[in-house]
């Protein structure tokens, strides 16, 4: 209730018809006359059981209008082997590490994404996924918060939580809850009627990907059910909005350098505010003047961002008329992600053209100051200053000693990938890439070893290197993929496929569109990725590769 009370009914009838378990119960509170129906039933089309409750209530004939509100709950018991490690996931929410459960705990997750209903369980030591996943809902009546923190309250009518709590040393219940666990419907006099469905699967996946990444295919074909029509699209949808936004944002200072950053003091191009990729969408899209603004603003962060020794700020100052950085040097994402930017827009523009060898030899040089300071093992930090030393970042969050110097690396896979795709394009030109291409294998060694192994893709924000991270995912599989390219060693290939998994579960469909090889391919899991995207993350597109 509204008011913190909890109440445990129970079902007064219990039948089975056609091999199902149907359990009823009915009770009056607040005012209103409740009858559930809660049906049990196994699925025939895939390894699990379907489980549906009906919700309804009208109010009484003595109901008196009050502020009362109601919330349902249920728990449904998963059937688990002893003494295991396991590994939990609400994707977009939280992922953990493998950990033996801990007893008496309980966590729920909610939130305004498709993604809050769907939840999964994996056993890491007998490799089973145990998972639930909203089959269907609809709901009438009025939702209304506890408290005014939400805006979209009509949004919020289809919302529900999910999450799990561990009741004994290896008992485990699904816990799902009607509306989010923080508001309540309610009680005004309008009559509630409510039916959900979920689908519990208990399936065997060699991996902890190949679990989330199964029972997201479930969830994706069944409850989304895109289709390529639909993703092309929508695609064409975001591009032009995507475009309307851009030219509302476009400014040029007078004798100043140009950029999407609206009445922003200071440009960014990298990690977050990237004006050349925006650049490069806009000549992409619109060709025309965008052209030249793509070339103006390339040239600009070249002459006035970049030392000669390949380190860059990727950030200026337009009234200090000066590059800025947030830290005393600065992040090898922001850079790296500058980098790649303009190694795109030279490629770009040769191919019409116009030949700016200055970009290119500034990429290189960034790839020379990279290998320069990568680690032995392949790696490297997460931030350096010009001289190459590198700069501690002083996180958001608390970092356990023992794991520091692994927390340090966490963003490893982020430089691999312009390394190897510049190899790459060095090699099509016939020109001599010997020495990025084995920094790129042994970076990739370190990528295979360290992360895809783990399944744990941290590290991209900086601030929290030790939190899971969907760019993470996407710079290791861009970066395996191209190693693949280079050399040919199907491990590669593997660990690309591995970390798109773990993305595309991730971002509840925002495709890795770097990786689209891995359609091209005709593998199919290749195919099985690019069907489920929902939408493409063409911001994130390597242009050329259209």
């Amino acid at each position: 209730m509204s008011g913190g009370e909890r109440k445990e009914i129970r079902y007064g009838e219990h039948e089975s018809s056609g091999g199902a378990d149907i359990l009823r119960a009915s009770f009056s509170e607040g005012g209103y006359f409740f009858e559930i129906e809660d049906i049990t039933a196994e699925r025939k089309d895939v390894p699990g059981v379907l489980v549906s409750r009906s919700i309804k209530a009208r109010p009484e004939e003595d109901f008196n209008e009050c502020s009362e509100g109601i919330m349902f709950e249920v728990m449904l018991p998963v059937e688990l082997p002893p003494n295991c490690k396991w590994r939990f996931c609400s994707p977009s929410i939280d992922m953990t590490r493998p950990r033996k459960m801990v007893y008496k705990k309980r966590k729920t997750y909610q939130g305004e994404i498709e993604s809050g209903n769907l939840f999964g369980a994996y056993n890491c030591d007998k490799h089973v996924m145990y998972s639930i996943y909203r089959s269907s809902m609809s709901l009438k009546g009025i939702l209304i918060p506890k408290e005014s923190t939400f805006k979209h309250i009509r949004q919020m009518e289809s919302m529900a939580a999910l999450g799990y709590e561990v009741i004994g040393r290896d008992e485990l219940e699904f816990i799902i809850s009607w509306p989010m666990a923080t508001d309540y419907y309610l009680m005004d006099g309008s009559p509630i009627d409510i039916y959900l469905e979920y689908t519990i699967l208990t399936d065997k996946a060699p991996t902890f990907s190949d679990g989330m990444f199964n029972t997201y295919k479930h969830f994706v074909y069944e409850v989304l059910k895109p289709d390529i029509n639909g993703i092309k699209k929508e695609r064409t949808d975001g591009f032009r909005q995507t475009k309307e936004r851009l030219e509302g944002l476009y400014r040029r200072t007078e004798n100043g350098p140009e950029s999407f950053s609206g009445d922003s003091d200071v440009i960014g191009y990298g990690m977050g505010d990237r004006n050349i990729k925006l650049a490069l969408f806009m000549a992409f899209s619109e060709g025309g003047k965008w052209i030249g603004v793509l070339e103006r603003m390339t040239d600009f962060f070249v002459s006035n961002c970049v030392s000669t020794s390949g380190f860059g700020y990727t950030s200026f100052d337009i009234k200090e008329n000066r590059p800025v950085s947030m830290i005393e040097g600065n992040y090898v994402i922001a850079m790296t992600e500058a980098a790649f930017d303009v190694l795109r827009a030279y490629r770009f523009l040769k191919k019409r053209g116009i030949n700016k060898p200055a970009w290119l030899e500034l990429v290189r040089r960034y790839a020379d100051y990279l290998i320069k300071i990568q680690n032995s093992d392949g790696s490297w930090y997460h931030a350096y200053d010009e001289e190459g030393n590198e700069v501690e970042i002083r996180t958001k969050e608390k970092v356990r000693f023992e794991v520091k110097d692994a927390v340090r690396k966490t963003g490893a896979g982020v430089p691999l990938s312009l390394i190897s795709r510049l190899a790459i394009y060095l090699e099509s030109i016939n020109l001599n890439a010997d020495e990025y291409k084995a920094a790129a294998i042994l970076c990739a060694q370190y990528v295979i070893k360290n992360i895809v192994r783990f399944e744990m893709y941290l590290g991209a924000d900086p601030d929290y290197p030790s939190a899971f991270a969907k760019d993470s995912a996407k710079y290791a599989l861009m970066g395996l993929y191209n190693t693949y390219e280079l050399c040919g060693d199907e491990k590669y290939l593997e660990g690309a496929v591995s970390a798109a998994k773990l993305f595309v579960v991730w971002n509840n469909g925002d495709f890795p569109c770097d990786c689209v090889e891995l359609y091209k391919l005709g593998l199919k899991t290749g195919e099985e990725i690019f069907t489920m995207s929902t939408y493409y993350s063409f911001m994130d597109f390597d242009i050329e590769e259209l």
